[in-house]
């Protein structure tokens, strides 16, 4: 045989393995009838398709509404959907979507069509119900109805409509936003909607976890804000630079998002924020990303955990990076109120404690029976506040006679005038000025606090309240702090009988609802409080970011554009993050308790109480591009 014989030979053997004109063969393999059974359920028990039919439904009677009469006269079946019927649902989409999450693929729709059209088996086929045989559609066929499926199903939560998916000039990006706001109390709902998918995907999979295993977690949560890459053309110009001819991105709702120091924990860098509190991280041009900004609360575990939960994210909100911080983490905390979950402490960077305003973050947060545990920057610390003589010293009250060492062993320390050792000896010895609680907190968030002096276990000796010399056993005296310089002029803390009210408004401009903690800052407990939610949240973070899973820091995994769908994916991979780490947890031995907590009922009637900071029933924060056509 010759050489050119060969080659012929050769080329036949070669066209024989090449795939028909019917579309590309896939090299990947069939999904898991299992993995695909789990994704079905979880959808269907969600009730999202249910609310997405209903939500078009009135979506429809809205149009219909708002059509001229004219139009009625003559032509009654104007506004009605016509045309063949659909080839994929809304839950068929869902249930793809959820399937490459689980698994690790990208959500791109060209991958999402392949599934479709070759990776499940005949069971689950029939679990989603598609046709048993496949060979009747081609890859073209079901990538452009399953695109149109999915473009269905954001449309009914889609509050960032008419976005193009192209560069835009500036005029034409402001038109749309003026098209927008023409529209905002519908985008408004549709911003509702949008949340409650989101959250509603990431509550099945915490139902998902065993009940015995859900009552190890005691309500306390972390919350912070990740950036969300997306794909294609980064930024938009400037203020000064912008003018009506200017291109824009295609994602024009995103924004430049860039982390830094002053809102995070300095425990690596003691004096990451400077003399004025407000130095940023030298950040170099890779560091900055044209993102959206998930807000993510994930479960945390504090000292009343006797037993290990995984870490699930509960709820998430998306938002342009930097934008209403306070509303998109009250979003999140929203969710999680309004599904029953218990409620505990709230642990955030400084971006959310103490930065926010009262009225959007800590005040609705108090209402609803969070404690706060938090850092501060330099300028926040020392005196923050005082109230019938009492110091606010970095959240916790304490005694006016507190000595100067203490109130500013947090500044010493920043400015390296005291060691760490030293340091901790002195937050420690704190404790002996502070306010003793007569009465835990009611339901209005008053509080009867009383001179450390006074009460069954007094912690100092002050001439002001002399105390009868007590014994701790065998006739040996009990030593207590002495107060040697006692105020010239006391105010009621050190006059009163028994105890001072400490409402929401104590200290000037609210300074203990805002800066107040439930822990003394620095302490042991405020170490365990804050940094291991802290480490929970940020290792979440990095795993949904994990190239060899969910990919979220990936703009290239989730090509599609548009604010609606971006959110929809983080969702999405989260919730896929979440049904992991169960899997991961459930491998293992595991121990179980369970808890009856019991409310107190108030009975007093106060003038200053957290009604005020109570959010309106079913109307949580706007954010992102709907709140944008609000304003």
């Amino acid at each position: 045989m010759t050489v050119h014989q060969e080659d012929a030979e050769l080329e036949r053997k070669i066209v024989e393995l090449l795939p028909s004109s019917s579309g590309a063969r896939t090299r990947k393999g069939w999904h898991s009838t299992g993995t695909v059974e789990l994704a079905a359920k979880l959808v269907d028990a969600s009730g999202v398709v249910e609310k997405a039919h209903e939500w078009r439904c009135q979506d429809d009677a809205w149009s219909r509404a708002k059509r001229p009469v004219k139009d009625e006269q003559r032509d009654p079946g104007f506004g009605k959907r016509g045309g063949r019927p659909a080839m994929f649902t809304t839950r068929q989409v869902l249930i793809i979507m959820l399937l490459h999450s689980v698994t690790g693929e990208p959500l791109l729709i060209k991958e999402l069509a392949t599934t479709v059209h070759e990776r499940l088996n005949p069971r689950s086929r029939e679990l989603l119900g598609l046709p048993a045989d496949p060979s009747d559609m081609n890859c073209g066929q079901v990538y452009t109805n399953f695109r149109r499926a999915l473009r269905r199903f954001l449309d009914a939560i889609d509050s960032a409509p008419h976005s193009t998916g192209r560069r835009l000039r500036y005029s034409e990006v402001l038109r749309i936003r003026a098209m927008r706001a023409e529209e905002s109390e519908n985008l408004a709902e549709k911003s509702s909607r949008g949340s409650w998918v989101a959250n509603q995907l990431l509550h099945m999979t915490y139902l998902y976890l065993p009940k015995e295993v859900r009552a190890n977690w005691r309500g306390t949560i972390s919350v912070d804000g990740t950036a969300v890459p997306v794909w294609g053309k980064a930024g938009s110009p400037g203020a000064k630079k912008r003018t009506l001819d200017s291109m824009c991105s295609p994602e024009f709702d995103a924004g430049w998002h860039s982390r830094t120091a002053e809102d995070h924990n300095g425990e690596k860098n003691k004096d990451h924020n400077g003399d004025k509190g407000r130095k940023r991280l030298k950040r170099t041009q890779e560091e900055f990303k044209w993102a959206y900004e998930a807000t993510i609360a994930v479960m945390a575990e504090d000292p009343d955990c006797v037993t290990d939960f995984p870490k699930l994210a509960l709820s998430v909100s998306l938002e342009k990076p930097a934008g209403r911080v306070a509303e998109n983490a009250m979003v999140c905390v929203g969710a999680i109120v309004d599904r029953g979950l218990p409620i505990n402490y709230f642990v955030g960077d400084r971006a959310y404690l103490p930065h926010s305003d009262v009225d959007k973050l800590q005040g609705p947060l108090k209402a609803l029976g969070y404690k706060f545990v938090a850092d501060l920057r330099s300028d926040q610390l020392g005196i923050q506040g005082q109230h019938a003589g009492a110091l606010l010293v970095e959240g916790t009250w304490y005694c006016p006679s507190m000595p100067t060492a203490l109130i500013e062993a947090s500044i010493d320390h920043l400015n390296k005038k005291i060691s760490d050792d030293t340091y901790q000896r002195l937050i420690d010895a704190r404790r002996d000025y502070m306010l003793q609680t007569k009465e835990k907190a009611d339901s209005n968030g008053v509080v009867q606090m009383r001179c450390p002096a006074m009460g069954p276990n007094p912690t100092v000796d002050c001439p002001l309240k002399p105390q009868k010399q007590t014994s701790v056993g065998l006739g040996i005296p009990k030593l207590r702090t002495k107060i040697i310089k006692p105020p010239k002029h006391p105010d009621r803390i050190c006059s009163n009988r028994s105890s001072v009210a400490f409402g929401p408004d104590a200290g000037a401009n609210e300074a203990g609802l805002k800066y107040g903690q439930a822990v003394p800052y620095r302490s042991k407990e405020w170490h365990t409080l804050y940094q291991t939610p802290r480490s929970t949240i940020e290792g979440l973070n990095a795993m949904v970011k994990d190239e060899g899973k969910g990919a979220l820091g990936s703009a290239g995994r989730r090509r599609a554009r548009g604010y609606t769908f971006q959110s929809l994916c983080v969702a999405v991979l989260l919730a896929g993050a979440n049904i992991r780490m169960i899997d991961s947890f459930l491998a293992k031995p595991i121990k179980t308790t369970a808890e009856r907590i019991v409310a107190r009922t108030d009975r007093r009637r106060r003038k200053q109480t957290l009604d005020s900071y109570r959010q309106r029933a079913n109307a949580p924060p706007l954010v992102g591009p709907a709140a944008e056509a609000a304003n």
